[in-house]
Protein backbone atom coordinates (compact mmCIF):
# COMPACT_ATOMS: atom_id res chain seq x y z
CA UNK A 1 0.00 0.00 0.00
CA UNK A 2 3.20 2.40 0.08
CA UNK A 3 3.63 2.36 -3.37
CA UNK A 4 -0.10 4.24 -3.27
CA UNK A 5 1.71 7.48 -1.63
CA UNK A 6 3.94 7.99 -4.30
CA UNK A 7 3.62 11.16 -6.06
CA UNK A 8 4.93 9.99 -9.70
CA UNK A 9 4.65 7.11 -12.21
CA UNK A 10 4.95 4.22 -9.94
CA UNK A 11 2.15 5.82 -7.53
CA UNK A 12 -0.21 6.73 -10.16
CA UNK A 13 0.68 2.73 -11.55
CA UNK A 14 0.05 1.50 -8.50
CA UNK A 15 -3.75 3.79 -7.49
CA UNK A 16 -5.08 2.88 -10.95
CA UNK A 17 -4.00 -0.94 -10.94
CA UNK A 18 -5.97 -0.62 -7.72
CA UNK A 19 -8.50 1.17 -8.66
CA UNK A 20 -9.34 -1.01 -11.58
CA UNK A 21 -9.48 -4.17 -9.12
CA UNK A 22 -11.73 -2.26 -7.31
CA UNK A 23 -14.29 -1.33 -10.04
CA UNK A 24 -13.77 -5.46 -11.22
CA UNK A 25 -15.15 -6.43 -8.07
CA UNK A 26 -17.85 -3.54 -7.88
CA UNK A 27 -18.86 -5.36 -11.22
CA UNK A 28 -18.72 -8.99 -9.86
CA UNK A 29 -20.31 -8.08 -6.66
CA UNK A 30 -23.36 -5.78 -8.58
CA UNK A 31 -23.96 -8.97 -10.68
CA UNK A 32 -24.24 -11.40 -7.78
CA UNK A 33 -26.70 -8.96 -5.79
CA UNK A 34 -28.79 -8.58 -8.67
CA UNK A 35 -29.28 -12.58 -8.78
CA UNK A 36 -30.13 -11.93 -5.18
CA UNK A 37 -32.61 -9.42 -5.01
CA UNK A 38 -36.02 -11.47 -5.58
CA UNK A 39 -35.06 -13.64 -2.67
CA UNK A 40 -33.16 -11.07 -0.61
CA UNK A 41 -36.26 -8.05 -0.31
CA UNK A 42 -34.85 -6.64 2.66
CA UNK A 43 -31.37 -7.14 3.00
CA UNK A 44 -29.23 -8.07 5.84
CA UNK A 45 -26.80 -5.71 6.82
CA UNK A 46 -23.83 -6.73 4.77
CA UNK A 47 -26.45 -7.27 1.88
CA UNK A 48 -26.88 -3.70 2.48
CA UNK A 49 -23.88 -2.56 3.14
CA UNK A 50 -22.30 -3.83 0.32
CA UNK A 51 -24.63 -1.93 -2.24
CA UNK A 52 -24.35 1.40 -0.25
CA UNK A 53 -20.44 1.04 -0.18
CA UNK A 54 -19.41 -0.25 -3.47
CA UNK A 55 -20.20 2.99 -5.38
CA UNK A 56 -17.74 4.49 -3.33
CA UNK A 57 -15.07 1.88 -3.34
CA UNK A 58 -13.90 3.83 -6.69
CA UNK A 59 -10.78 5.35 -4.91
CA UNK A 60 -8.43 6.61 -7.04
CA UNK A 61 -8.94 10.07 -9.71
CA UNK A 62 -11.34 13.15 -9.10
CA UNK A 63 -13.98 13.56 -6.41
CA UNK A 64 -17.73 14.20 -7.65
CA UNK A 65 -16.77 18.16 -7.27
CA UNK A 66 -14.36 18.19 -9.36
CA UNK A 67 -11.39 18.01 -6.95
CA UNK A 68 -8.59 15.19 -7.21
CA UNK A 69 -8.90 12.71 -3.79
CA UNK A 70 -6.64 12.93 -1.05
CA UNK A 71 -6.24 9.43 0.25
CA UNK A 72 -3.60 8.02 2.47
CA UNK A 73 -2.53 4.56 2.54
CA UNK A 74 -4.49 3.79 5.49
CA UNK A 75 -7.53 4.45 3.01
CA UNK A 76 -6.48 1.78 0.48
CA UNK A 77 -5.76 -0.76 3.50
CA UNK A 78 -9.34 -0.40 4.71
CA UNK A 79 -10.16 -0.63 1.76
CA UNK A 80 -8.87 -3.69 0.73
CA UNK A 81 -10.02 -4.95 4.13
CA UNK A 82 -13.61 -4.33 3.47
CA UNK A 83 -13.05 -6.19 -0.07
CA UNK A 84 -11.66 -8.91 1.83
CA UNK A 85 -14.83 -8.97 4.07
CA UNK A 86 -17.22 -8.85 1.18
CA UNK A 87 -14.91 -11.97 -0.72
CA UNK A 88 -15.65 -13.64 2.45
CA UNK A 89 -19.17 -13.18 2.92
CA UNK A 90 -20.52 -13.96 -0.29
CA UNK A 91 -18.39 -17.28 -0.53
CA UNK A 92 -19.77 -17.97 2.40
CA UNK A 93 -23.18 -17.47 1.27
CA UNK A 94 -24.41 -20.76 -0.17
CA UNK A 95 -23.72 -22.98 2.82
CA UNK A 96 -24.71 -20.08 5.20
CA UNK A 97 -27.74 -20.66 3.33
CA UNK A 98 -27.49 -24.41 3.13
CA UNK A 99 -27.33 -24.28 6.94
CA UNK A 100 -30.21 -22.57 7.48
CA UNK A 101 -32.57 -24.37 5.32
CA UNK A 102 -31.45 -27.45 6.98
CA UNK A 103 -32.08 -26.06 10.86
CA UNK A 104 -35.67 -24.75 9.32
CA UNK A 105 -36.21 -28.60 7.94
CA UNK A 106 -34.84 -30.40 11.25
CA UNK A 107 -37.67 -27.81 13.40
CA UNK A 108 -40.30 -28.36 11.02
CA UNK A 109 -39.98 -31.83 11.05
CA UNK A 110 -39.79 -31.99 14.94
CA UNK A 111 -42.88 -30.17 15.40
CA UNK A 112 -44.53 -32.54 13.31
CA UNK A 113 -43.53 -35.21 14.85
CA UNK A 114 -44.98 -33.91 17.58
CA UNK A 115 -48.01 -33.75 16.81
CA UNK A 116 -48.10 -37.23 15.44
CA UNK A 117 -47.63 -38.45 18.35
CA UNK A 118 -51.17 -37.23 19.63
CA UNK A 119 -52.43 -38.29 16.98
CA UNK A 120 -52.68 -35.70 14.70
CA UNK A 121 -51.47 -35.32 11.09
CA UNK A 122 -49.63 -32.38 10.31
CA UNK A 123 -48.90 -30.82 7.05
CA UNK A 124 -45.58 -27.66 7.01
CA UNK A 125 -45.67 -24.83 4.39
CA UNK A 126 -43.20 -24.78 2.48
CA UNK A 127 -40.35 -21.21 2.33
CA UNK A 128 -40.98 -18.64 0.09
CA UNK A 129 -37.91 -17.18 -1.45
CA UNK A 130 -38.34 -14.06 0.68
CA UNK A 131 -37.67 -16.11 3.92
CA UNK A 132 -33.76 -16.51 2.92
CA UNK A 133 -33.60 -12.70 4.35
CA UNK A 134 -34.27 -14.16 7.87
CA UNK A 135 -31.83 -16.95 7.66
CA UNK A 136 -31.52 -15.71 11.92
CA UNK A 137 -34.93 -17.33 12.36
CA UNK A 138 -37.36 -20.05 11.95
CA UNK A 139 -40.73 -19.76 11.04
CA UNK A 140 -42.83 -22.86 10.66
CA UNK A 141 -46.19 -22.57 9.84
CA UNK A 142 -48.24 -26.21 10.03
CA UNK A 143 -51.82 -26.90 9.46
CA UNK A 144 -54.11 -29.65 10.98
CA UNK A 145 -57.55 -30.98 10.32
CA UNK A 146 -59.08 -29.03 13.67
CA UNK A 147 -60.56 -26.52 14.73
CA UNK A 148 -59.29 -23.08 15.37
CA UNK A 149 -60.07 -22.78 18.80
CA UNK A 150 -57.72 -26.23 18.91
CA UNK A 151 -55.16 -25.04 16.00
CA UNK A 152 -54.20 -21.81 18.78
CA UNK A 153 -54.15 -24.44 21.84
CA UNK A 154 -51.76 -26.29 19.84
CA UNK A 155 -49.68 -23.34 18.38
CA UNK A 156 -49.16 -22.06 22.79
CA UNK A 157 -48.38 -25.75 23.44
CA UNK A 158 -45.61 -25.77 20.78
CA UNK A 159 -44.44 -22.47 21.01
CA UNK A 160 -43.45 -23.83 24.77
CA UNK A 161 -41.77 -26.52 23.35
CA UNK A 162 -39.81 -25.37 20.39
CA UNK A 163 -36.55 -23.88 19.42
CA UNK A 164 -34.48 -26.00 21.71
CA UNK A 165 -31.52 -25.55 18.79
CA UNK A 166 -32.80 -22.83 16.89
CA UNK A 167 -32.16 -19.28 18.35
CA UNK A 168 -35.29 -18.03 17.43
CA UNK A 169 -38.78 -20.05 16.41
CA UNK A 170 -42.12 -18.86 15.19
CA UNK A 171 -44.59 -21.62 15.18
CA UNK A 172 -48.06 -21.21 13.60
CA UNK A 173 -50.90 -23.67 13.30
CA UNK A 174 -53.61 -23.26 11.02
CA UNK A 175 -56.42 -25.33 10.12
CA UNK A 176 -56.30 -27.28 7.30
CA UNK A 177 -59.53 -26.16 5.98
CA UNK A 178 -58.26 -22.72 5.11
CA UNK A 179 -56.34 -23.97 2.87
CA UNK A 180 -57.23 -23.65 -0.80
CA UNK A 181 -56.98 -26.70 -3.35
CA UNK A 182 -54.21 -25.54 -5.00
CA UNK A 183 -52.28 -24.73 -2.27
CA UNK A 184 -52.80 -28.00 -0.40
CA UNK A 185 -50.63 -29.37 -3.42
CA UNK A 186 -47.40 -27.77 -1.87
CA UNK A 187 -47.67 -28.62 1.65
CA UNK A 188 -44.62 -30.93 3.20
CA UNK A 189 -45.97 -33.77 4.11
CA UNK A 190 -43.41 -35.61 7.26
CA UNK A 191 -42.06 -37.83 5.02
CA UNK A 192 -41.27 -35.36 2.60
CA UNK A 193 -39.59 -33.03 5.04
CA UNK A 194 -37.57 -36.41 6.15
CA UNK A 195 -36.73 -36.58 2.42
CA UNK A 196 -35.06 -33.49 2.50
CA UNK A 197 -33.10 -33.51 5.30
CA UNK A 198 -32.03 -37.30 4.36
CA UNK A 199 -30.71 -35.48 0.88
CA UNK A 200 -28.85 -33.16 2.93
CA UNK A 201 -27.06 -35.43 5.13
CA UNK A 202 -26.34 -38.00 2.09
Amino acid sequence: MAHVARDDILGDCARRCFDANVEAARRITADVVAQLEGALDEPDRMFSSLRQEYGRLSLYGPTPDGDRTVLEPSDYERCAERLESAAAWLSDLPDATQRWLRNWASEALEQVERLRHEGREAYCQPLPASALRLRRNIDVTLFVDDAPEVCMRLQERLRERAGRGAQFVFVRVRPYAEVSRKERKALLSRDTLSEILGAWVA
